[in-house]
């Protein structure tokens, strides 16, 4: 638990682009922590991907991969 507690003074220090991709099914993460949590990173983005959980990387790979593509290819 100590770790989730520490990521409020970790995330103001990413100095990348951030992509947080999250699934509308997550039964474990609901998205509402995620739209709280993106406010948190000096330059982040949420994508939610419809009919997704836990593991949306696995479960729509296609969609994820469509999320993330923009700042991947985004150049500073």
């Amino acid at each position: 638990m100590r770790h989730i507690a520490d990521l409020a003074t970790i995330h103001p220090k990413i100095d990348v682009p951030v992509v947080l991709v999250w699934g509308d099914q997550d039964p474990f993460f609901p998205v509402g922590r995620a739209e709280a949590m993106v406010d948190s990173f000096p330059d982040a983005t949420l994508e939610v991907v419809e009919g997704a959980g836990l593991f949306s990387h696995e479960e729509r790979p296609p969609e994820v991969a469509q999320a993330l593509l923009p700042t991947l290819t985004r150049t500073r």
